[in-house]
């Protein structure tokens, strides 16, 4: 059976170095330059600045190849070592929900801690957009837990980054296999 493959403590140690590192990324763009979050914050809250400064894809683009670059690397890592770990049989199945979970790991820290705790309730002072302070749209906890759970790209790209992930963890192996 698949799921006697994975391994707990794998899960949660390397679940929490994803997300730490999405949390440092988040946290530090949205600190630089929130402007870049701004399709990432509820539509009431996108009305109210109604002539928002340009975010030039020359600076979202290399951002956005390094996080998930880095993010591949992460599941790549993890799956890899669980593959090592003796997982053999359905390898890639078994790799690719490893990293299916590491992702929901990190979806449900996104919602939980980013979106509601820090963003909805705390409301840090660098992830408020100028000119939308006071705004009631920021205690919209359902836009948060929609846009991560209802959402079928949601879904859709963690699927493809899991299988990505998954594909390479088993490749890798393999390569590491033959040449022992």
């Amino acid at each position: 059976m698949i799921l006697a493959g994975l391994s707990p403590r794998r899960l949660l140690v390397d679940g929490a170095v994803l997300c730490l590192s999405f949390s440092a990324f988040v946290f530090g763009t949205a600190y630089l330059n929130p402007w870049l979050w701004l399709e990432d914050y509820p539509p009431e809250i996108q009305a109210l600045v109604p002539n928002p400064p340009e975010v030039s894809l020359w600076q979202a683009l290399p951002l956005a190849l390094f996080f998930f670059g880095f993010i591949l690397f992460l599941l790549v890592r993890s799956a890899t070592a669980l593959l090592r770990e003796g997982a053999k049989p359905h390898g890639f199945l078994l790799a690719a929900v490893h990293t299916f979970l590491l992702l929901q790991i990190v979806n449900a820290w996104d919602v939980l801690i980013i979106d509601w705790l820090i963003f909805v309730t705390i409301q840090p002072a660098f992830m408020i957009l100028p000119g939308t302070e006071g705004s009631p749209a920021y205690q919209d906890y359902w836009f948060h837990l929609g846009a991560s759970y209802v959402n079928p790209a949601s879904w859709i790209g963690i699927t493809i980054l899991s299988a990505i992930a998954a594909g390479t963890a088993v490749m890798l192996r393999n390569r590491a296999l033959e040449g022992t």
